[in-house]
């Protein structure tokens, strides 16, 4: 998949515009049909569609102590992140 771009975005509103189908976008632009779609419909709602940031939110760094603890709980457990969240969750409702 191609990463989509604002120009890229007016560029696949005007083709939708003259005509062209989404398939024929779709392949020029190394997209999904669906997402071509996606698109076009965004912008006949709300004019077109702004760019969303890409990648995980980072929020707030870890403290030391909290990481300290996480990994006292891993070197007991030995089990992966999911885990010792469903572990911790249990021990609260306990």
């Amino acid at each position: 998949m191609g990463k989509l771009n604002e120009r890229k975005i007016r560029w696949i509103i005007q083709q939708k515009l003259r005509g062209r189908g989404a398939g024929e976008i779709a392949l020029i632009q190394r997209v999904s049909h669906r997402r071509v779609e996606q698109i076009w419909q965004a912008h006949k709602q709300t004019g077109i569609p702004p760019l969303k940031t890409l990648g995980r939110h980072r929020g707030e760094p870890l403290h030391l102590h909290d990481a300290a603890l996480i990994l006292e709980a891993y070197d007991k457990l030995k089990v992966n992140a999911l885990t010792l969240e469903r572990v911790a969750r249990h021990d609260e409702l306990a």
